[in-house]
Parts: structure tokens; sequence; C-alpha cells
């Protein structure tokens, strides 16, 4: 029986998993990221074939495509870091406001809006374990002046 490897296509990008453990994120409208944690994998744009061997990631690297580039950005992160969603954990490390909204709405499966942006710059850090949205909501609070209302699958943020 012939091998064949075992292929991931999101976005742009093609992830050929050699033996290993990894994670894809792929936004609609951010892009993907492809982060290895162990074993090995080979990351491709269609077209850039030749660049393979600088894309051949190892544990602890990560790969990012932002949509609709050819270009393949490589990096390191910590593995528990970003594997902590699949024990249902909520992480942030400095996490500024957009990225703190991002996260949310991708988490909760909700669309967050606002009365206006906060004034004040933020950077977050905390960890939630299996907490729902409100609980995050109300430690948020502690470090922000805003107020909330959930209506389903939307919440409104008053600053």
């Amino acid at each position: 029986m012939e091998e064949k490897p075992f292929r991931v296509i999101t976005g742009d990008i093609t992830t050929v998993a050699l033996g290993t453990t990894f994670n894809i994120n792929s936004d609609e409208n951010a892009g993907t990221e492809v982060a290895l944690t162990s074993g090995n994998v080979v990351v491709t744009v269609p077209g850039v074939e030749e660049q393979i061997d600088s894309l051949f990631l190892h544990p602890g690297e990560m790969v990012f495509s932002a949509m609709g580039s050819d270009r393949l950005l490589k990096s390191t992160f910590n593995i528990d870091e970003k594997i902590c969603w699949k024990d249902g954990v909520l992480l942030f490390r400095d996490a500024d406001y957009a990225g703190l909204i991002n996260k949310l709405e991708h988490w909760y499966g909700v669309t967050i809006s606002e009365n206006k942006l906060p004034t004040e710059d933020w950077s977050f850090n905390g960890k939630f374990e299996r907490e729902t949205l409100e609980n995050v909501l109300i430690s948020l609070q502690f470090g922000h002046a805003f107020s909330y209302e959930i209506d389903g699958k939307n919440v409104k943020l008053k600053f």
C-alpha cells in the first residue's frame, strides 16, 4: 500500500503532517497560523514550492500567512500557551483591547460592540478555565471601567 501524507489545506496554505501534532488557526479575515507542538510539518503556499526547506517546522515553531499573501512569517511560541484551548483554558498574555475582543468573540461565538472605544490602553493578563463569558467580563471590570449587556449572541460594552 502506498503511503500518502496527511495534508490540511486552509486559506492560502497547505500543511503536510509528517508524524506530528500541530494546531491550525484559520481566520477568514486575518489569515492562517500553523503551530507545531511535536513531530514535523512542512508548510507551503501553492506556487511557492521552492521555499520548502525554510518552511520545515520544528516543535515550538509556527508560521503565519496573512489572507491573500504568499509570504510566510516564521516565529517561535510557548507550546503550553498555544494549545491550552483544547483543555478549555482561555489565556491572555499582554492582550490589547482589539486582541482581547477578537479572542472573546471567537471563543464564545458572540459579536461584541461598544458605544465608543475605551480611552485608555489595555494590556490584560488572565487565565480562565471553562468560565462563562459573564465571569470573564466581570473580571475585566476590575481593571477597566465599563458596563455590559448580553443579549443572546450580541454583547454591548459601554464605556
